[in-house]
């Protein structure tokens, strides 16, 4: 874990992102809270940040939105920074983080493929609770956007047969299922299903961003 974390903390380095001195430590979760290491790695890295005193909420409901955030605080700080600079006074917190992520086409493989270009774009779908399907969908164009390696053919196959419920994926969302799984980043769930239409929560957010850093670095 500590080799995992300085890959991490060196990414963010290279990345220009501010990286504390100290562990972020969150009352609400446990020394043996299954989603501790991820959610240390991320907050230390500036990607994730808590939810006010002191806590984190690794149970509340994470959107579209506050995905996008991570996403562009790690991969498009300059674009994040100036699209944010950018928005018209009294713009939503995240229509700078969204311009970022649909400028890079992260929103293709969603349902969420809106036009944010302008500022009055509709924040209906982004900032509703995300889906693990669409979770899937920014994850995947995302790899795609940075030119990193999706696996093969015979690695999304693995999956499909692996996955109880293949049958229930909708189309739209085939390839992104199959091949994040491929990669590593996104898991199943128990009794081997994808559960595509739950939603994602912040510590099962910060655990698929910590896994996408960690691929970043290894095939970057």
């Amino acid at each position: 874990m500590k080799k995992l974390c300085t890959l991490f903390l060196a990414l963010a380095l290279s990345l220009g992102l501010a990286v504390p001195a100290w562990a972020a430590t969150f009352s609400d979760v446990s020394e043996t809270h299954w989603a501790r290491p991820f959610v240390e790695e991320v907050s230390e890295a500036g990607i994730m940040k808590g939810t006010g005193n002191g806590q984190f909420s690794p149970d509340g409901t994470m959107t579209a939105a506050e995905f996008a955030a991570m996403l562009a605080r790690a991969f498009w700080p300059e674009a994040l920074e100036a699209n944010t600079a950018q928005a018209p006074a009294g713009s939503p917190w995240w229509l700078g983080p969204v311009q970022t992520i649909y400028q890079q086409g992260g929103f293709k493989s969603t349902s969420i493929d809106t036009d944010f270009s302008a500022a009055e774009a509709d924040g209906t779908k982004v900032t509703s609770p995300l889906s693990r399907y669409d979770m899937a969908g920014m994850l995947y164009d995302v790899l795609r956007a940075k030119g990193l390696p999706l696996g093969t053919e015979r690695d999304a196959e693995i999956n499909k047969s692996y996955l109880s419920d293949w049958e229930q994926v909708p189309a739209e969302y085939g390839d992104a299922v199959a091949y994040v799984m491929a990669t590593g980043v996104l898991t199943g769930k128990s009794g081997n299903r994808f559960a595509g239409a739950d939603t994602m929560s912040r510590g099962e957010a910060a655990a698929a961003m910590s896994r996408l850093l960690a691929y970043s670095a290894a095939h970057s």
